[in-house]
């Protein structure tokens, strides 16, 4: 009979032991997703501001250079006319 019980205990023992393994196992797994994924969302955002910025600086070239070629077609109208 003492030996039944030791038995029981042992698995009893184990049964707990492999719980609290995967139990630490899931939470560390899913902390480190979140992290993982924090980080991500990190990254996703510096590269959209990035992207911003470069559109902007991209609309900004365009626009100077739509103001030089107006300036441009400006003065060769002027010297079409005849102007000074």
């Amino acid at each position: 009979m003492n030996h039944v019980q030791d038995y029981a205990a042992s698995i009893v023992a184990t049964a707990v032991s492999a719980l609290s393994a995967i139990a630490f196992w899931v939470v560390r797994r899913v902390l480190t997703d979140t992290k993982r994924l924090s980080l991500l969302e990190q990254r996703q955002d510096m590269q959209h501001k990035e992207y911003l910025a470069a559109v902007s600086r991209l609309e900004k070239a365009t626009d100077s250079t739509s103001a030089n070629q107006a300036r441009i077609a400006t003065i060769l109208d002027r010297i079409d006319r005849g102007d000074q």
